[in-house]
């Protein structure tokens, strides 16, 4: 079935196109249209209304609801513009993590298209061992997508090169007081740095200084880090930029209209930290834009970054 959407202002990472189109057949987008172009045939068509089409966001650091209200949590992040997740277990005893990802293992085998797509699980808080044996028994239980962990702790650097042989993303927790110690994580196959809006100094330097890492950071709090925000977003490449929200309860839209106020930069530069990256920065190359292959993941916004819809 072809589906296209019309009279939307299509935002693609590097891309403005008002009243445009774009055209979708069984979840993957085909076609892009701008106003001079013909419009194809299709089986449906969904008017957009003038709003703002990006690709629907990624959150790699989501806190759902647990047990039986997980599904309806899901169900509720979608709506509100996030289409696919790593779910947060930032449980520090470990019994309470493999629950957790008993709990996410069980919603990834019911997939619900009317939900959130949940891609596996990230060990955060940060994770408070280097043991990759205890790793490789999560994994058991569900697919572990990237690990935030103390990057001080006794065989951190090998347990990062055993992450990474599994595919797994190694993250350094911001709170890391040693800039050595982060340039040595950075060789042995750590590029990610979290929680960076409240990173320590030694942390923040590394992060802006050292072109491998890459920067997870809580958007919603961008306000009350403005100089960092904007000083991260002057100096590092966009595509090292990856867009989180600090709790639960605040919706990811939310931390992009936090993020266009305090930077000033345009949406179609600043949506390349809500989706692609995440995606890219886990070895996911189809989602996080609205061009021919990536998946028709959309969520549709008005002039003041409220989510209208998504498809």
């Amino acid at each position: 079935m072809k589906t296209l959407y019309t009279n939307a202002h299509i935002l693609s990472p590097g891309v403005d196109l008002p009243n445009a189109s774009v055209l979708e057949e069984e979840g993957v987008v085909v076609q892009v249209y701008p106003p001079s172009m013909a419009l194809p045939s299709f089986d449906e068509a969904i008017d957009c209304n003038g709003h703002l089409l990006l690709p629907g966001f990624f959150d790699i650091h989501a806190h759902p609801a647990r047990g039986k209200d997980m599904a309806k949590s899901l169900k509720q992040m979608k709506k509100a513009g996030v289409m696919n997740i790593l779910v947060a277990a930032e449980d520090g005893d470990y019994d309470a993590i493999a629950q957790q990802c008993k709990e996410t293992a069980a919603a990834m085998e019911k997939a619900d298209s009317a939900a959130a797509h949940v891609f596996g699980i990230h060990l955060a808080g940060p994770y408070k061992s280097t043991d990759f044996l205890e790793v490789k028994a999560l994994q058991k239980i569900c697919v572990i997508r990237k690990v935030t962990f103390d990057v001080e702790l006794p065989g951190a650097m090998d347990f990062s090169q055993k992450l990474r042989k599994e595919g797994i993303v190694p993250c350094c927790g911001g709170a890391c007081s040693d800039y050595d110690v982060l340039a040595e994580a950075l060789q042995n196959g750590v590029r990610d740095i979290g929680g960076f809006e409240t990173a320590g100094l030694p942390a923040v330097l590394a992060g802006l200084g050292e072109d491998g890492y890459s920067l997870e950071f809580a958007a919603d709090k961008a306000s009350e880090n403005a100089p960092l925000i904007r000083f991260m977003f002057k100096t590092k490449g966009l595509d090292r930029l990856m867009m989180t929200v600090s709790a639960a309860d605040v919706p990811f839209n939310e931390g992009l209209k936090a993020l266009v106020a305090t930077t000033g930069l345009p949406l179609k530069d600043l949506i390349r930290t809500t989706s692609l990256n995440q995606a890219v920065s886990l070895g996911i190359h189809d989602i996080g834009r609205i061009e021919p292959g990536y998946k028709a993941e959309f969520v549709l916004l008005d002039d003041e970054l409220n989510v209208v819809k998504t498809f």
